[in-house]
């Protein structure tokens, strides 16, 4: 497989992720429902770095909402800069490396090890040829 379809399917990933995140907080209008502080709240249980937990619980819980928002802007935005190519790609692979650090410890050791399996690829992204935009239509 080539570094071109891996780097294009991480950026759809990271995009769609995004999305999901806006789609929650729709959700959560339209319920009238918490449900950012709720997921927040199962992570402090999860969590397994106390200080993380701490953090969580000091910051996240009570602004859930902003979090999800700001993850979500994240991720559509690596995402997109992945897809874009050149050194755009190699900032956007970089920022979602970071954000994988960020996500790794919320939700116990199956969350580590899924953020690992993430972070190992797009590091090798990183040494590969970026140069194409992925962003342009195919004629």
């Amino acid at each position: 497989m080539s570094s071109s379809k891996i780097r294009l399917a991480f950026g759809i990933i990271w995009i769609i992720s995004g999305i999901t995140k806006f789609l929650q907080l729709i959700i959560e209008v339209l319920i009238d429902k918490d449900i950012a502080g709720f997921t927040f709240q199962a992570f402090a249980k999860l969590c397994t770095v106390p200080s993380y937990t701490d953090i969580i619980v000091t910051y996240f819980i009570p602004s859930a909402a902003i979090f999800i928002f700001a993850a979500g802007l994240v991720e559509v935005l690596g995402g997109l800069l992945i897809l874009l190519g050149k050194n755009w790609a190699k900032f956007g692979l970089i920022l979602m490396i970071g954000t994988n650090l960020a996500y790794a410890p919320l939700a116990g050791i199956p969350t580590i090890i899924v953020n690992i399996l993430f972070i190992i690829p797009q590091v090798w992204l990183l040494s590969q040829d970026s140069s194409k935009n992925l962003l342009k239509c195919r004629k």
